[in-house]
């Protein structure tokens, strides 16, 4: 097991495990109280080889990872743990997800970290956002794209290493779902890269792409945009603007400014850099394949998929020549291939493509990666558009346990998942289970993350589109209308966030029949300017404008 996936899964671990104490009540106190009467009443211990409960509970991951190995002498301490908050949970008739209930899985859990010894100390910070060879775009290689450019001393000085051990947080509570605590760690990063580097170090210069990259991540697209602009500027001074660094700033801005509503900008941005490229000899094959992959995806957005997935199949063979055939890259070139093959209705075709595209992410990063789940999303939405309901069910049921094995119950990308299953089901017809499923979810997320997390809207959202109104729980009555999750979506995530697009349509159309086409009308114009004209929200809404009744 590599030291990157163990450490995913202490701190998947970790999450659940204090997430499924704050469930069930338990101050930390008690919690060690209850314990250390259990430990020394029938368990042998050796109390200085194993970490302290209120330790290991209150830790953060960061401090986790960076203090000793975890080792076999914790699993009586975490195991008591586990029994403590199981019997409180039963005596407090508290509902915990059925896989939380089972502490013969926490065991196991517990025994495939501990199977190897879990490395804690901070990764070489020449690698700190990401791996070099295995840099996906997603904005954790930005540090490592600099490294190349500059000797690691000059990056970061091996006088400073509180810098590099927050660089190493900062990847960790990114990759484990936590965009928020990584950006507001990217902005500590920011500024202790200036006071002890200076403004115009190479390393501030990264902190900054870290801290714009996250802001995106935490639904701050305005933010990212202009933080992108601001590096991309000094980036030009500093570096030059043929400096690699500089033309992937050049690529992140175009990304930042479609999803931030303006698709058309983006495209025309892209189109600018392709023109300005294709003519520099500085410029190499993969920067320019890279850009017109972008500019192609950007058009999908303004102008539809027909024409932009038939190029897009067509940049895969020189890129999987210059990457190899299973790099992340090309992983995800192929995704939106499938994705914009559902849209254009090539649901045979696509269904092939995202086959090959499961087995083929499987085969380069085993069964227990991230990117697995994501390529059966893929292939649960062909299935969706293909009206294979039975099919779609048995994979999304599938995709939701692994996600829990993998991520965590309460992961971002989890709980996105778990609600694609919701959904699946639901579309098939079994309305009581989905709600069964969303219910618990809610609870759980509810006492875990609060009620103005962005999975709680996206639960709330799930469970009102099966028809279920009572998703308040001990909130007013009021919290359970389409029309109070549009005005929780719109003061959390801001009116042009996809969440709040949905669940405007969903008040939309739930509303008065009298104003509804114009209302529906305006939401159009508003998917096509934020989500583009291909995006299936888009098609969603544009549908329901021309089935809208005609009331006058």
């Amino acid at each position: 097991m590599g030291d990157m996936h163990r450490t995913r899964m202490l701190m998947s671990f970790m999450d659940d495990l204090c997430a499924m104490k704050r469930l069930v009540g338990l101050s930390y106190e008690r919690i060690e109280q209850l314990s250390e009467r259990q430990l020394h009443e029938g368990r042998r211990l050796n109390p200085a080889g194993s970490t302290g409960m209120q330790v290991l509970a209150r830790t953060t991951t960061h401090r986790m990872l960076k203090n000793g190995d975890v080792s076999v002498a914790d699993r009586p301490r975490v195991m008591t743990f586990v029994a403590v908050c199981l019997k409180a949970a039963e005596e407090r008739g508290v509902a915990l997800p059925a896989d939380w209930r089972d502490a013969d899985r926490w065991a196991r859990r517990w025994s495939m970290l501990v199977s190897e010894s879990l490395s804690k100390t901070a990764r070489p910070i020449a690698n700190c956002w990401g791996d070099e060879q295995d840099d996906d775009g997603s904005g954790e290689g930005d540090a490592a794209g600099l490294v190349r450019l500059a000797p690691v001393e000059q990056l970061w000085p091996a006088r400073n290493p509180e810098i590099g051990e927050l660089a190493t947080a900062i990847r960790h509570l990114g990759r484990s779902g936590r965009p928020e605590a990584a950006a507001s760690q990217a902005n500590e990063l920011v500024q202790r890269c200036a006071q002890r580097l200076g403004g115009d170090h190479l390393g501030t210069l990264a902190a900054r792409q870290a801290a714009a990259y996250w802001a995106g991540e935490a639904g701050r697209m305005r933010e990212a945009v202009q933080l992108t602009k601001a590096v991309r500027e000094d980036s030009r001074q500093m570096l030059g603007a043929d400096s690699p660094y500089t033309r992937l700033t050049e690529r992140r801005l175009v990304y930042w400014v479609g999803t931030a509503g303006d698709w058309t900008g983006a495209w025309h941005h892209a189109n600018r850099l392709l023109t300005r490229w294709e003519g520099d000899p500085a410029v190499d094959a993969l920067d320019l394949s890279l850009a017109r992959i972008d500019a192609l995806y950007a058009a999908a957005q303004v102008r539809g998929w027909n024409s932009a997935v038939h190029y897009l199949r067509h940049e895969i063979p020189g890129l999987s020549e210059l990457l190899g055939p299973h790099h992340p890259i090309v992983l995800w070139v192929r995704a939106s291939v499938v994705e914009g093959l559902i849209r254009c209705g090539e649901t045979a075709e696509a269904t092939d493509c995202a086959v090959n595209l499961v087995e083929d992410t499987e085969g380069r990063f085993g069964a227990d990666h991230q990117r697995v789940l994501w390529a059966r999303s893929a292939l649960i939405s062909v299935l969706r558009g293909s009206k294979r309901l039975s099919e779609m069910v048995d994979i999304a049921r599938v995709n939701a346990a692994e996600a829990d094995r993998i991520l965590g119950y309460l992961h971002p990308e989890a709980v996105k998942i778990k609600l694609t299953y919701v959904e699946s089901l639901h579309d098939e017809g079994a309305v009581t289970e989905a709600q069964e499923i969303g219910h618990e979810l809610l609870a759980t997320a509810n006492a875990c993350m609060g009620w103005d997390s962005l999975s709680m809207l996206r639960i709330r959202l799930a469970l009102l589109k099966t028809g279920d109104t009572d998703v308040g729980g001990s909130r007013p009555v009021v919290d359970a209308t389409p029309e109070s999750l549009h005005a929780d979506a719109r003061r959390l995530l801001g009116p042009d966030h996809e969440v709040t697009l949905k669940a405007r349509l969903l008040y939309v159309s739930r509303g008065s029949p009298r104003d509804r086409g114009q209302r529906l009308a305006e939401l159009t114009e508003d998917c096509v300017r934020v989500l583009g004209i291909g995006h299936p929200l888009t098609a969603e809404v544009q549908t329901a404008l021309e089935t809208a009744p005609d009331v006058p």
